[in-house]
């Protein structure tokens, strides 16, 4: 998404969780967004280990050393976090990202990352090596638009292989900006609505994905959707 706050972590973490749900181990969750992350905080984790200790070995980092850097959530997913700390996060190199990615890819068989707001570099580069994006629109005309402004600005990168999947959160807000509208902005087809709903913000707060803390409420199913 080009803003924050639109739900992306959020996302990322159910979408992780229920993957895990069919492929346990087989998943991890990488916090792209490394002075500011929250996906520990979205998983209820407290990491021993975050993606700033693995890039300080960065040399030494294979497909079966990385693994020892992860965190383990009861779902069985694993997570690569963010530092706790500011500092740490801003000095990792853009290239750094890569050769994680690379490996975390290599060793199991889904990779979903969580990416700050915007097109900075690492998320450039973690949008070349993907092969689906998952696209988060909220429910005001500025998002819809700056959206747009990303979709075009990929499309003239030459970015159009990842295939793209589009949420559409807060779907249920009264702000009169209809699906259909949101869609023909966009330029792609709604892939999921996600309502809004007092179970997200609960579920952030007490580090539980929704696919597993409450699969049957609205806004789990259209998280599970995904």
């Amino acid at each position: 998404s080009p803003k924050g706050g639109s739900g992306k972590t959020i996302v990322a973490a159910n979408l992780a969780a229920g993957l895990a749900r069919r492929a346990r181990d087989e998943v991890v969750l990488l916090d792209l967004d490394a002075p500011y992350g929250d996906v520990s905080s979205a998983l209820g984790v407290v990491p021993e280990h975050t993606i700033a200790d693995a890039v300080a070995v960065l040399d030494e980092l294979d497909a079966d050393v990385l693994p020892g850097f992860l965190t383990r959530h009861e779902s069985g997913l694993y997570a690569l976090c963010a530092p706790p700390h500011l500092a740490p996060g801003e000095v990792i190199p853009p290239a750094a990202f890569i050769v994680i990615i690379g490996l975390l890819a290599h060793r199991f068989d889904y990779l979903v990352i969580d990416t700050p707001a915007g097109l900075n570099e690492p998320t450039l580069a973690a949008l070349d090596l993907s092969t689906d994006v998952v696209l988060i629109a909220d429910m005001d005309v500025p998002s819809v638009r700056d959206l747009r402004k990303t979709l075009d600005a990929l499309d003239a990168l030459g970015m159009r292989a990842p295939a793209r999947h589009l949420v559409r959160n807060r779907a249920n807000s009264r702000v009169r900006i209809e699906k259909e509208a949101v869609a023909a902005v966009a330029g792609i087809s709604i892939a999921v609505e996600v309502p809004s709903s007092r179970d997200v913000p609960v579920s952030l707060n007490e580090g539980r994905p929704l696919v597993l803390a409450k699969p049957r409420s609205p806004a789990g199913r259209g998280l599970a959707g995904l």
